[in-house]
């Protein structure tokens, strides 16, 4: 197999985990010809590739069922060829395996729960490094001119240096805040990454917007849900009065993480395994969206069209 079009390289086992699923049951080896191509939605290499395409994304973008045989993202899609497994799922999964961090699931005693947040010596904090989000930039200094909030990301950054990279570090950063602000760089029902989850660990109380459906999996009493208030300022109300009341505070770390009917993240390992060898042992057996030759073609097309288009709409715009 190989992997393309990625945040990073991913041809090779360290930190793969499709190679680390694949490999409990295959022998599984990176090549540049390879039998099934994994790629995401950074670039547009897959295109060089006429075997079975499976398409990744943790972006709020649509599987395009013309230029991939199968598609793993956050939607909630009940096409067959689709398998909804969330990021946030991945990251939780990799803190578990790798991080060896306390599951959301352990349940703590009040006292241990108290001390743990009185311990925490800071108000909120906002870890952004990519500034097109609007909504969640407004936030941040709405919220900033009523209490200093620290902004550790690259963008809007206050506090005199770059968070390091790495999800460990930014774990370990954002224990000793009681609040995180938490919104998605998009809003699309399904669409739950880390930013939800990296609190949730450290024990904060996440401010949180972005899947409309996020209570499907999330319990929204252990989070402040931009989506159960009228108002930003009726948000903000309660942000402050939680700040104030250890009681409160208490009431909502005591309860459960996800909701009673959520599907277990390691139900979703065992979907997504199955998933995969379904699509391995079947490889054989079905007509290839890169053998039509017509459908790639009109793909090859529109995709390189709105690659062309977006670059001179992002252009014209700093032109402008």
């Amino acid at each position: 197999m190989k992997f393309v079009d990625f945040w990073t390289d991913l041809d090779k086992p360290e930190g793969n985990y499709f190679y680390e699923l694949l490999s409990r049951r295959y022998t599984v080896e990176f090549s540049d010809d390879p039998e099934i191509v994994f790629y995401s939605c950074y670039g547009k290499e897959y295109l060089k590739y006429n075997c079975l395409r499976i398409f990744y994304s943790p972006e709020n973008c649509r599987p395009d069922f013309t230029g991939c045989d199968y598609a793993i993202t956050f939607d909630y899609n009940q096409d067959p060829r689709h398998l909804r497994f969330p990021l946030w799922a991945l990251y939780y999964l990799g803190y578990l395996k790798w991080f060896r961090v306390e599951p959301l699931e352990t349940r703590l005693p009040d006292e241990e729960l108290l001390k743990r947040w009185k311990q925490k010596s800071k108000f909120c904090c906002f870890i952004v490094s990519n500034p097109k989000s609007r909504k969640r930039v407004d936030f941040f200094r709405k919220l900033d001119k009523i209490k200093r909030v620290d902004s550790a990301g690259r963008h809007l950054n206050n506090i005199g240096y770059n968070l390091k990279g790495g999800t460990i570090e930014k774990l370990k950063f954002i224990r000793d805040y009681k609040f995180v602000i938490s919104f998605e760089n998009t809003s699309h029902a399904g669409y739950t990454t880390e930013k939800i989850l990296e609190p949730l660990l450290a024990g904060c109380i996440p401010i949180y917007w972005g899947n409309p459906l996020v209570d499907k999996e999330f319990n929204t009493a252990r989070f402040i849900n931009y989506f159960d208030f009228a108002t930003e300022e009726e948000l903000i109300g309660f942000l402050m009065t939680v700040d104030q009341d250890d009681n409160l505070a208490l009431r909502m770390l005591k309860a459960g993480c996800f909701t009673e009917k959520h599907t277990p993240v390691s139900r979703m390992e065992q979907d997504l395994y199955e998933f995969l060898v379904k699509i391995v042992e079947s490889r054989h057996e079905q007509r290839l969206v890169a053998a039509n030759k017509v459908v790639s073609l009109e793909h090859a097309i529109r995709v390189r069209t709105n690659t062309f288009v977006a670059k001179l709409k992002h252009y014209a715009k700093i032109g402008s």
